[in-house]
Order: structure tokens, then C-alpha cells, then sequence
């Protein structure tokens, strides 16, 4: 009986949405309140009407409530577009990194998009990690933003991750624990991916410590 309360106002929570933009942009929505309740393809692409403007008005807050439907129901495409507007705040990015790790993580998916969806991944926990180490609109937690900053550059082509590792364990930044070992470990990692700071960086590293 629970459950079908919480169907029932579930549903009429969302007729209430589409009643409202039916009466004020009925040839912009008329198809999508057929197509809305019908399967999950049909409320990504309305959450990604709301989230561009395509025919409505901008509405992030619909386009978070269509694509979390259709990413519950196991659509990529939501998961990964609901992950994009999530990861734009620090207080909603731990969701937006549940989101990215579930979509990456989807049987059958293109070896391409997934890598893409990795790599946004690799970002967001850059950019939580650093929120953490600041306590950027996020509770200061040094422990795990840098387990967020080594999570990040632990991957391939994370150049920027790295280096920044390097500085802070080389310099005490942002209160971390100075540390010769580690600040050379991620510098070396720097510079097997490319990066030209890092041999100046390995230098620096070595004037630093006795």
C-alpha cells in the first residue's frame, strides 16, 4: 500500500510539471506529454529540452528530475548528462562522480564513450579534491580531498593532477605533510606522460630537501 501512495504521488507530481508547460507551450510539449511516461529514452531527451532551452524555457531543475528518472531506469545518456549539471557544484559533485562511475560502468558500452566518461570523472574528483583540501563550499577535509587529488592522478594523461601532487608534497601546500618521496613519485609520473614542468619540478624538488 506504501509503495503505491509513493507511485501515486510520484505521478501526480509529474502531471503537475506537464500540465502547467501544457497550458503555456502546448505545441512545444504536446508530443513530450505522450512520450514522457513511456520509456526512458523519451524523459533523457526531455531532460536535455529543459537543460538546452530546445523548444521550453531553461529549467535545470526539470532536467535534473527527467534525466535522474531515466538514469535510475538505466539510460547512459542521462546518467552521464545528470552527472554533467551535478559535478558544476562541490556539494552535488558526490553524486555526480556516482553517476559517472555508474554510467562508465554500464555492460556492452563503446570503448570510446567510455572513455570519455572516465575521463570527465577524472576531473570532477580533481576539481572535489581540491574543494575538499579548501573546503570550497564543502566541509575542509584535507584526508579526503587528497585521496581524491591521487585518485585523479593515478590515471593516464594526468598530467595536471600530478604535477599539482608534486608541488603540494614538495612545498607542505595547503597544509599537507611535506614529503620528498612522494613529491618526486608524482613528478616522475608527470614526466613519463610528457609533461615539460617536470624535469624543472624533479630539480626544485631535490634544492628543496637537504
Amino acid at each position: 500500500m506504501k509503495k503505491f501512495l509513493i507511485l501515486v504521488a510520484a505521478l501526480f507530481f509529474s502531471f503537475t510539471i506537464y500540465f502547467w508547460d501544457y497550458i503555456k507551450q502546448p505545441q512545444a510539449l504536446a508530443s513530450d506529454w505522450k512520450m514522457a511516461f513511456r520509456d526512458r529514452y523519451s524523459q533523457m531527451l526531455l531532460g536535455h529540452r529543459y537543460d538546452h532551452g530546445e523548444g521550453v524555457a531553461k529549467n535545470k531543475e526539470r532536467a535534473v528530475y527527467w534525466f535522474t528518472i531515466a538514469a535510475k531506469r538505466g539510460d547512459v545518456d542521462a546518467m552521464h548528462y545528470l552527472a554533467n549539471i551535478l559535478d558544476e557544484h562541490p556539494t552535488t559533485m558526490p553524486e555526480a562522480m556516482y553517476w559517472y562511475e555508474k554510467a562508465a560502468n554500464t555492460p556492452g558500452l563503446e570503448e570510446s564513450y567510455k572513455a570519455h566518461l572516465l575521463q570527465d570523472l577524472n576531473y570532477l574528483q580533481f576539481n572535489l579534491g581540491g574543494a575538499y583540501m579548501d573546503g570550497a563550499e564543502v566541509k575542509k577535509d584535507r584526508k579526503k580531498g587528497l585521496e581524491l587529488l591521487e585518485k585523479s592522478a593515478s590515471k593516464k594523461g594526468a598530467e595536471t593532477p600530478q604535477i599539482t601532487l608534486a608541488i603540494m608534497y614538495a612545498t607542505g601546500m595547503k597544509g599537507v605533510e611535506k614529503d620528498k618521496a612522494k613529491a618526486l613519485y608524482w613528478a616522475n609520473l608527470a614526466k613519463e606522460e610528457g609533461s615539460r614542468r617536470a624535469d624543472v619540478l624533479i630539480e626544485e624538488i631535490h634544492k628543496a630537501f637537504p
